[in-house]
């Protein structure tokens, strides 16, 4: 037989501590495949780890929504009182001026929404009686005894019966202008 063939001869170029048993095999095997499941187990943990605190991220977002949703919330809260608050001093301003109007003015509230700004003074109130200087139509007209025909009165004339007319549309006119043209009208009448 030749030497070549001999199995009990290592390989060549191999030394004897390279040659592999199946003992030495299996054991570098085994240290291999602990290592590997070692190295699995540890990053298994810090896939874990990167999963909770994806999780506690997302959980932090969340609130960070949830508070910033209530802050927006409670400022359209806070912005809606503050316009009932204006709405209710409106509200208690205007009673305040219609207040000082009664007793002097015909209508208070039309006379409110006739009124310009040099009808009130520095602090808002309502000055009756510069407005019925420059609106003497709005003047609470005292009424007198009613004419009858036949009891010793006389008959009332054109003239008055088409002032009184004039009047009573002055005081429902709506525009400005309508009521300067009926007050000249009514002062017509007069001279």
């Amino acid at each position: 037989m030749p030497e070549d063939t001999n199995p009990t001869t290592p390989a060549e170029g191999v030394t004897e501590d390279q040659t592999a048993t199946p003992e030495v095999d299996v054991a570098a095997l085994q240290a291999k495949y602990e290592r590997a499941q070692a190295d699995i187990k540890k990053y298994r943990t810090r896939a874990d780890e990167v999963e909770a605190s994806k999780k506690l991220i997302e959980q932090e977002t969340l609130k960070q929504r949830t508070l910033e949703e209530q802050i927006t919330a409670l400022t359209e809260q806070a912005a809606k009182a503050e316009e009932r608050a204006v709405t209710a001093e409106k509200a208690r301003v205007t009673a305040q001026h219609i207040a000082a109007a009664t007793g002097k003015v015909a209508d208070p509230q039309k006379a409110l929404r006739l009124a310009e700004e040099k009808h009130f003074d520095d602090d808002g109130v309502f000055l009756v009686d510069a407005f019925l200087a420059d609106n003497p139509f709005m003047t609470i007209k005292i009424a007198g005894p009613t004419p009858t025909v036949g009891a010793g009165g006389s008959n009332p004339s054109a003239t008055a019966v088409k002032r009184s007319e004039l009047q009573g549309r002055l005081e429902k006119a709506r525009t400005r202008q309508e009521r300067i043209s009926l007050d000249r009208q009514i002062r017509e009448l007069k001279g």
